[in-house]
């Protein structure tokens, strides 16, 4: 029984985590992760429409996380957001105010509110199953046109290597 209590509280925890991460997307961006993911993810655009990423080159992972595709100043209000909510849900923690996740959700609002931010009240235009989808989709496009236009270079070297080495003076065969 106390694992089925246990599996139901991590479901619970893990919907919950969500539910206030699209809110923080909202307050910040008028967007859920899922409706950023879907409409700035395009491998026509510049780096896929990605704005950061790890490493020196654009990975799948990369194209299926939304924080990637805010720009700088969306990113720095995204995390000031958060810090200041969960400042706040510490205080009212350690007060003894804040004992269920409902009510966490009520405060969270609440102070989005207080901070004159839009509050999500629905759950977002498309699924997150959806948006990863259309994200690795135009991964691949991009991930493609990408390897040709390497193989192009890799091509245009090697030619201009050959035409190089035709204009050596040939070497003198020994006797």
């Amino acid at each position: 029984m106390r694992n089925g209590q246990e599996l139901r509280s991590q479901i619970a925890g893990m919907a919950f985590y969500e539910n206030m991460r699209a809110k923080l997307y909202w307050a910040v961006v008028s967007r859920t992760p899922s409706m950023l993911m879907a409409e700035r993810a395009d491998a026509g655009s510049p780096d896929m429409g990605l704005q950061s990423w790890a490493g020196d080159r654009i990975l799948q992972k990369d194209a299926t996380s939304a924080v990637r595709y805010l720009a700088e100043p969306e990113y720095r209000e995204l995390n000031n957001l958060t810090v200041i909510l969960l400042d706040v849900f510490s205080d009212q923690a350690d007060l003894g105010k804040l004992t269920s996740m409902k009510e966490a959700e009520e405060l969270f609002e609440r102070q989005l509110a207080l901070l004159s931010r839009p509050v999500l009240k629905h759950g977002g235009g498309i699924s997150s199953e959806d948006a990863e989808a259309h994200a690795k989709a135009e991964y691949k496009k991009f991930d493609d046109r990408r390897k040709a236009e390497n193989l192009g270079i890799e091509l245009q070297a090697y030619l201009e290597l050959k035409a190089a080495g035709k204009a050596l003076p040939k070497a003198k065969k020994k006797k």
